[in-house]
């Protein structure tokens, strides 16, 4: 029988730096929008794709986030909804996950 790998997962502070890291590429995609640089579309291109792998990786980590929340608000896990904004009962609510579609 196959030995299942078992990854690192994210801690706390890596996903505050991912939360960070969003914020950053959305005030760049919002500098790029303004500017009337030619390179800007190409550029935007390159940053959606970096804030995609962002999303994902946050993504991943928002129904710990969810459960780590509510076990500190005293809410029981299965009232813990995974469909709210875990980011703004976490204290990210300015940085939450991007909305899809968005770069």
């Amino acid at each position: 029988m196959p030995h299942r790998v078992r990854l690192p997962r994210l801690s706390r502070p890596e996903v505050d730096e991912l939360v960070k890291a969003h914020g950053c590429l959305v005030a760049a995609d919002r500098a790029l929008r303004e500017s009337g640089w030619k390179g800007a579309p190409a550029v935007l291109e390159l940053l959606g794709i970096a804030d995609a792998l962002i999303a994902r990786l946050f993504n991943k980590c928002e129904d710990s986030l969810a459960r780590q929340a509510a076990a500190g608000a005293g809410i029981p896990a299965q009232d813990a909804s995974p469909e709210g904004n875990p980011g703004e009962s976490a204290g990210y609510g300015q940085f939450a996950s991007p909305a899809k579609g968005e770069a």
